[in-house]
């Protein structure tokens, strides 16, 4: 991957964990990185920590939630995206 986009990417994550934050008031945010064999594709994925849930490693194995509400919400982040890049 060339630098730039590199950079470009860790730009925008940072952007997004920061909404993460303020929108949602996710008390952390981990990113991980998946690369698979011969690195043809790369996903960045992100995990939040929620006030009062535990710290640690299970933040990466806690069961799928499905979100009914949340066209407010993306319409938020997309207006502080547009505002932030």
């Amino acid at each position: 991957m060339p630098l730039e986009l590199g950079t470009h990417i860790l730009k925008i994550s940072n952007v997004i964990i920061k909404l993460h934050k303020e929108i949602i008031g996710a008390e952390k945010v981990y990113m991980c990185t998946v690369c698979d064999g011969k690195r043809n594709h790369l996903h960045f994925s992100l995990f939040l920590r929620l006030k009062g849930e535990t710290i640690g490693f299970r933040n990466f194995v806690k069961e799928d939630e499905i979100i009914m509400d949340y066209h407010e919400t993306v319409e938020i982040y997309k207006q502080k995206m547009k505002e932030s890049i």
